[in-house]
């Protein structure tokens, strides 16, 4: 299980890598711009893992959660993952 938040992480946080920016002081907008990964669960079959997204909408003064689910890392070592980006 350690192994799937690890690799949730990286794929959250790889993307975001850039050329160093200057430091400045943190903002709420910037707050409400965190995603927060959570409650990994296996299926009963074993062969996905379901996690969730929430984000803040300051808006909308409410959370937004959604569920993704990726394909479970086989023992032989081969993986598949899949991204997507979605509107709205």
């Amino acid at each position: 299980m350690r192994g799937f938040i690890f690799t949730v992480a990286l794929l959250v946080t790889v993307p975001s890598i850039a050329p160093a920016q200057p430091l400045r002081p943190l903002k709420v907008d910037d707050i409400f711009a965190f995603k927060n990964v959570g409650d990994p669960r296996v299926s009963p079959d074993g062969a996905w893992i379901a996690y969730t997204v929430s984000q803040m909408d300051q808006k909308k003064d409410a959370s937004d959660t959604d569920i993704y689910m990726v394909p479970r890392r086989r023992r032989s070592g081969c993986w598949i993952a899949a991204a997507a980006k979605r509107r709205g």
